[in-house]
């Protein structure tokens, strides 16, 4: 492991920690299966993009579709350690990533949908390195536009704020 990929782990690791999420608490489609501990939390704070487009199967209608997110992430101490992207995929600045797909979802009160995400793929020796789930909690903001979407702003795009919480786990050691 390089030395500045090593400091950056370490860096993360030794962050105050954020409350731990509690699992049963939640809605049994956003949990993350037994076997899984938490590992790390982070603050996402960016924009989720969205373009007007003709609604599939609905001639004449038209609706705003994602087109993709982007976020800065941050730690405990508001410090940025990576990024957020379609994917979805995390990229921490120590080096690692984590990509995956959505396998639930629920409506949140104000913001976007919490959802749990299996990761397929990581790849770096940083702090995603072996991460199995994320979580997406305490979102706010980020729903589609309230502005007109029609034939005349077909492929108008816009940009809405929000906030969300990224939780990542990894298998528990047998």
């Amino acid at each position: 492991m390089k030395k500045n990929t090593l400091i950056s782990v370490l860096m993360i690791a030794s962050l105050p920690a954020m409350a731990a999420v509690d699992n049963a608490q939640l809605p049994e489609n956003i949990r993350v299966p037994g076997g899984h501990v938490e590992k790390l939390q982070v603050q996402g704070e960016g924009k989720i993009i969205y373009v007007c487009s003709a609604k599939a199967g609905a001639p004449g209608q038209y609706e705003w579709t994602l087109l993709q997110p982007q976020a800065t992430l941050y730690n405990a101490l508001r410090q940025p350690v990576g990024q957020y992207y379609a994917g979805p995929r995390w990229d921490l600045n120590d080096g690692s990533q984590a990509v995956g797909k959505p396998v639930a979802g629920m409506t949140a009160q104000g913001g976007i949908p919490l959802q749990l995400v299996k990761i397929d793929e990581t790849r770096g020796e940083g702090a995603l390195r072996n991460t199995s789930y994320v979580q997406r909690l305490a979102t706010q903001g980020g729903l589609p536009p309230t502005s007109l979407c029609d034939k005349i702003n077909d492929r108008a795009v816009e940009e809405v704020p929000y906030k969300a919480t990224y939780v990542f786990y990894q298998p528990s050691k047998p």
